[in-house]
């Protein structure tokens, strides 16, 4: 029972990502579904050109909070977002140049190290 609840709300998180993630005219492109490489990821989020948006969402009871890096694609951060516990997401817009290339990196963060991340390329401001 308890595991087709985390599969419930990691549906929902991705349903909800890609709800953010849809729209009419945008200047740049999303990175939409970045999991954390867990076995049954705890972490899930995205980044929405349109309003330059990072969420991130912690999908699994385990003591883990998901974060979000989201940086230049040369590189340098732009944005950390963290979500702590279970059940929760974090939404955070920062004014990014238009063109701007983008990778978002999802992690798990426990005791202040970061583990199972994932990175996607391919976001544009």
């Amino acid at each position: 029972m308890m595991q087709k609840r985390k599969f419930a709300f990691v549906g929902a998180v991705a349903a909800g990502l890609l709800t953010l993630s849809s729209g009419t005219a945008m200047a740049g492109t999303n990175i939409i579904n970045v999991y954390t490489t867990d076995s049954r990821p705890g972490g899930a989020g995205s980044f929405v050109a349109n309003g330059d948006l990072t969420q991130v969402c912690d999908a699994q009871e385990d003591g883990y909070a998901a974060v979000a890096y989201l940086r230049r694609a040369d590189g340098p951060l732009w944005k950390t977002v963290v979500a702590g516990g279970y059940g929760t997401c974090k939404s955070e817009s920062i004014n990014i140049p238009e063109g701007e290339k983008l990778t978002l990196t999802i992690c798990l963060r426990k005791n202040g190290v970061d583990s199972f991340c994932r990175t996607k390329g391919g976001g544009v401001a």
